[in-house]
């Protein structure tokens, strides 16, 4: 029987060679990613693109053969499965150029635990910075996770690690009657939740009992990701955060898929 990462690849690999036709003629490109923002005129195409006529009208005619364009009267548009590939193609651009960024923290630390769906949408997460502790300021990364707790009016939270100051910021967080849903690993389940009031009408809590091996926290505008290093502990030194929307949207699907 075929499996999902199969057929995925599979899927895949039909996607990729389209692409990599379409991408060996900078001319094509150009005139696909001018439709992208809206469809057009030749005329417009060529004040978009500064392409002569001669070829805008040589390349508009081969993309209509494949079918990747449409031409109703003098006005050209993209096919709704070229908009697609345009709109993977960026977001797969915008994917590499996180990783290259984030090379030290997605290299050297575990991801398998993340969803697969989570880690091809990594280009919404894109407006995020690499907050790393350093030997001056060794506490640095949990200063900024409880201050993100004070600042915050809600939380969200998978913790497969704890350490006494983030447990007691929670408790502090939940007293005060502000919402939290928590996810946490059946490593620390117990010892996490013996101080704290199960029954609070504000907090959700949830034990996992599958493995995972990352932190996230998602406050009222911030998201912040933690990784464990591939020899198992976890990254106390290193985290990565944002403020963007796209980010906090991104951080919520792979929330709600744990």
């Amino acid at each position: 029987m075929v499996n999902k990462n199969e057929n995925y690849l599979t899927e895949y690999m039909k996607i990729s060679e389209e692409l990599k036709h379409i991408s060996n003629s900078l001319m094509r490109l150009q005139l696909l990613f001018s439709l992208y923002e809206n469809d057009k005129t030749m005329k417009e195409i060529n004040s978009s693109t500064k392409l002569n006529y001669s070829a805008i009208s040589t390349n508009t005619r081969i993309l209509e053969l494949e079918e990747y364009i449409i031409r109703e009267e003098n006005t050209y548009s993209l096919s709704n499965i070229m908009r697609l590939y345009l709109k993977n193609l960026m977001e797969f651009d915008k994917t590499i150029a996180i990783l290259k960024e984030f090379y030290n923290l997605f290299e050297n630390h575990k991801v398998r635990n993340i969803p697969l769906k989570s880690i091809s949408e990594l280009h919404m997460v894109e407006d995020s910075k690499l907050i790393e502790s350093t030997g001056i300021d060794i506490y640095k990364i949990n200063e900024i996770i409880i201050d993100s707790l004070k600042k915050s009016n809600e939380i969200k939270a998978i913790l497969p690690i704890s350490f006494k100051e983030l447990t007691k910021a929670i408790e502090k967080f939940i007293n005060k009657g502000k919402k939290a849903e928590l996810k946490i690993s059946e490593d620390i389940y117990d010892d996490f939740v013996e101080n704290i009031d199960l029954d609070l009408e504000n907090l959700q809590i949830k034990e996992l009992n599958k493995d995972f091996n990352f932190l996230l926290l998602i406050s009222s505008d911030k998201l912040i990701l933690g990784l464990y290093k591939k020899e198992g502990s976890f990254d106390q030194n290193r985290i990565l955060l944002s403020k963007s929307e796209e980010a906090l949207k991104w951080a919520n699907i792979l929330f709600d898929s744990i």
